[in-house]
């Protein structure tokens, strides 16, 4: 009974630690500089700098400058301030944005 219950633990720890390590890797499918327009017009950035678990360190660029964020990547999701960046492709994906004075959308590449 008692090796039984150490095999069932066993292959838990090996499926718990499995899923942890798919989650990091797919966080880190977003490493890099993400470039579009807005609506197709105004260009911008979103570089992922660094990725920690589902943390990330951002910096995001317009043409009047640029911000630090910090972001929160959840499955094909990264989120920092009125910012939504989901994947469609290991180097694509569509921005969007939220801002206080309009809605916009990007197409982005990496």
């Amino acid at each position: 009974m008692f090796a039984r219950r150490t095999i069932l633990l066993a292959a838990l720890s090996a499926t718990v630690a499995g899923v942890a390590n798919a989650a990091a890797n797919n966080a880190k499918r977003f490493l890099g500089k993400w470039s579009g327009a807005w609506d197709g017009q105004w260009p911008m950035s979103i570089e992922v700098l660094s990725v920690n678990g589902g943390a990330a360190v951002v910096v995001y660029t317009w043409p009047d400058g640029s911000v630090r964020e910090s972001g929160i990547i959840v499955g094909d999701k990264l989120k920092i301030p009125n910012i939504t960046l989901t994947l469609s492709g290991p180097n694509a994906g569509v921005a969007v944005g939220d801002f206080p004075t309009a809605h916009r959308t990007a197409d982005v590449s990496r």
